[in-house]
């Protein structure tokens, strides 16, 4: 059939052909002197699908997810994977230790947003700082358009933005807001 080794290897390895050397191991063992071949009955077809491999990768991907969330201190119980014989105040204890772990991580985050936004600002003054009048297109809150004229003043003025998460002062913006209806 004029086919090389080479090929026949590929086609066979393809179907999930594999070859097994009976004389590859146990030479030292009691029965086997004179290089007789080992009975070899143990397996008789190898499964090498890739729902194997996949399945494999899964695990090992569910490994790492649990691993990490281990060393970044997000415990179950602040995922919400709470077991219904835990306590509360287990659960609480332990949500409440994961924020203090990981405080600090989104606290750099945020500085680094308002760094962003800072720069973005900058440049943005920069950008529409050309001697005509600069108009900016904007959405409110009520999905009205306002056509927004800038000062002369805007590009020499100093900006800052504030970056804030903190949920006690979420409580305090909607209690205000709660308030400014009866007062309007």
């Amino acid at each position: 059939m004029n086919i090389d080794v080479n090929k026949w290897m590929h086609y066979l390895s393809a179907l999930g052909v594999a070859f097994i050397n009976p004389y590859d191991e146990g030479w030292d063992i009691p029965g086997r002197e004179g290089g007789r071949p080992s009975q070899f009955n143990q397996l008789s077809a190898w499964d090498l699908s890739m729902a194997n491999v996949i399945d494999q990768y899964v695990n090992l991907m569910a490994k790492i997810e649990d691993m990490v969330a281990k060393l970044t201190g997000i415990t179950p119980q602040r995922q919400g994977q709470i077991a219904a014989s835990e306590l509360v105040s287990n659960a609480n204890t332990a949500v409440t230790m994961s924020y203090h772990i990981t405080e600090p991580w989104f606290w750099n985050h945020n500085q680094v947003k308002k760094q962003v936004l800072t720069m973005l600002l900058d440049t943005a003054k920069e950008a529409w700082k050309d001697g005509k009048k600069t108009y900016l297109n904007y959405v409110l809150d009520d999905a009205t358009r306002a056509f927004l004229q800038l000062s002369e003043e805007f590009f020499y003025e100093d900006m800052d933005i504030f970056v804030d998460d903190s949920t006690k002062n979420m409580q305090n913006i909607e209690q205000l807001r709660q308030l400014m209806q009866p007062a309007m």
